[in-house]
């Protein structure tokens, strides 16, 4: 059984991704410029909601239902066919553009033809890998339910008058808010098992969704703490930049509170991409480290010459 060795493969990721940045966009440009596309779209949507900009920033505040009320006429301008159309782009553009980063990290492909059939094959994974995912959920729901119910109730006959309460537990009932966590880090290797068939998808599709599931068992608590180490400095990475741009924009006059504007939307495009880059990175590091690609090739020797950081 192979090992995700994860601190060498969290730098891995990082040093790749962020060496390789321009090198990823190129290779998927036709995509990438239709996230931009439809990204540019999301922001002039919001200056129509007046939720954008200098003056957005002061019309924001309010209650939930005024700002949900401003996306409604926003997007009553639009027909429900346009907006599903969009979507239905935007998605169809993120998995051409990780198709096209899988193979640049696992084979050193560069730039192709504009449609391959792995594209196609990639979207029917994601649909399968939600339904495995919802299956898993119900399952573990269940579980959870049963052993809940047992706790509660003999908490009750144990500790407490009767009344079924998980207050009766006392401070026994504390161990179960750390077991929830343990249980939601749990999920996150789970899902990520199952997203590994993704870079599989790239490939053609070889194993398939259970097939890498399988070949990855012993790995989950490895891949959890992999996929949190990966996430999380680059949520806060996009917490800082958001913050930064909120108070540049709310402490600005107009004109450079505009500038900022764009600055801000120009940044967050930046760094919504390299959030992309870095989780199909991530896949495909733990992808290859574990189950290996087709042909019998293993480890860091199946990583293509032009890619040595991939």
């Amino acid at each position: 059984m192979r090992k995700l060795r994860v601190f060498r493969s969290v730098g891995e990721v990082f040093a790749g991704v962020t060496r390789h940045y321009f090198q990823l966009l190129f290779v998927a440009w036709p995509a990438v410029i239709l996230l931009l596309a439809g990204t540019a779209a999301f922001y002039w949507l919001l200056f129509q909601a007046g939720l954008y900009g200098m003056a957005g920033v002061e019309r924001a505040v309010g209650s939930p239902e005024e700002v949900l009320e401003r996306y409604r006429e926003a997007l009553a301008a639009y027909s429900m066919a346009t907006i599903v159309a969009v979507v239905l782009a935007m998605l169809l553009a993120q998995a051409v553009a990780a198709v096209r980063w899988h193979r640049f990290v696992l084979l050193g492909e560069g730039g192709s033809v504009p449609f391959r059939r792995e594209d196609l094959q990639y979207v029917w994974t994601t649909l399968k890998i939600l339904f495995f995912w919802i299956l898993f959920l119900l399952v573990l729901s269940a579980v959870v339910g049963v052993i809940a119910v047992i706790i509660i109730f003999a908490g009750a006959a144990l500790f407490g008058d009767g009344a079924p309460s998980l207050a009766a537990l006392g401070p026994a009932g504390i161990v179960l808010h750390p077991l929830g966590v343990v249980l939601n880090v749990f999920k996150l290797g789970v899902v990520v098992r199952l997203m590994l068939a993704l870079p599989d998808a790239a490939l053609g599709g070889g194993q398939g969704v259970l097939g890498t599931f399988a070949a990855t068992s012993g790995n989950t608590w490895r891949i959890s703490g992999f996929a949190l180490l990966i996430y999380l400095p680059v949520f806060i990475l996009l917490a800082v930049v958001e913050g930064i741009a909120g108070l540049a924009l709310t402490s600005a006059a107009d004109l450079i509170g505009s500038i900022a504007a764009v600055v801000s939307a120009i940044i967050s495009l930046a760094l919504y991409l390299y959030l992309m880059m870095t989780q199909v990175t991530m896949l495909s590091v733990a992808y290859r480290e574990i189950v290996g690609l087709p042909g019998g090739h293993e480890g860091e020797a199946t990583v293509a010459e032009p890619t040595p950081g991939l």
